[in-house]
């Protein structure tokens, strides 16, 4: 299910227990790390991974800026509504344009770079369900009895047109175009005990196919030595590009 306008119906199951372990590496080609993660307790997880975009242009101030702000948003959802989050997606959505705003007038600043921008994966697991919040090309995957399954498109000119030209060229990101025209795509995926969830930067997929993360994920003892062998084995591979993940086990 994907699109702003995305109808999720309400949740009600019990809360859901998770083990969530985040990792970033500045790869082995890249002379500055612009992909940021974070896991916050809000109190159930909120997990969101970043890629900045721009380069020398502050990609990496773009990618921080934008993770905090999301963060800080739900925790203002939080507050309003006296411990708890009214509409989840609706807040998702938003918290994605308030970091956009937040980018885009980070940007405007003396010393800065008027493009820079940043894609943002971000998921809050509640209450027997991940709901998922997206804008560029950073994914999420649910890996579920031995299969795996993107749950994130792409916006990129490579995967709305298909082909493999332009896979690096986003038409939607966090910064770089007006808050008010973002696309935030929503999903909601219901859990199950011993699923696990998975949020990635490029840098991961662009060395590790499905059947690679499929590999290192059921070779899983725990979330942390799930992604230190994801991260590890992209590094292995070349680790072209920053890399960033969150393995979170249900």
């Amino acid at each position: 299910m994907f699109g702003a306008r995305a109808q999720v119906p309400p949740i009600g199951s019990p809360r859901t227990n998770v083990d969530a372990f985040g990792r970033s590496d500045i790869g082995r080609a890249r002379d500055r790390n612009e992909d940021r993660f974070r896991i916050a307790d809000l109190p159930d997880k909120l997990l969101v991974v970043a890629d900045g975009v721009g380069g020398n242009g502050g990609g990496d101030i773009a990618s921080g800026v934008a993770v905090e702000a999301v963060v800080d948003h739900l925790r203002f959802a939080i507050a309003r509504g006296r411990g708890k989050i009214v509409d989840l997606p609706a807040e998702l959505s938003a918290g994605l344009r308030f970091a956009a705003e937040r980018v885009l007038a980070t940007a405007a600043a003396d010393g800065m770079h008027p493009h820079m921008a940043t894609t943002l994966t971000a998921a809050y697991v509640a209450r027997g369900a991940a709901f998922v919040a997206h804008a560029g090309d950073s994914r999420a995957y649910l890996f579920r009895d031995g299969r795996i399954t993107r749950l994130t498109r792409d916006h990129t000119l490579a995967e709305l047109l298909g082909g493999n030209a332009f896979h690096n060229t986003l038409y939607n990101s966090i910064g770089g175009i007006p808050a008010d025209k973002l696309i935030v795509d929503l999903h909601r995926v219901d859990l199950q005990a011993g699923d696990t969830l998975l949020l990635c930067t490029d840098g991961l997929t662009l060395h590790l196919d499905d059947a690679a993360i499929v590999r290192h994920l059921h070779r899983r003892d725990d979330a942390r030595t799930a992604c230190d062998a994801l991260v590890d084995a992209a590094l292995a591979e070349g680790g072209k590009d920053n890399i960033a993940a969150i393995v979170a086990l249900v």
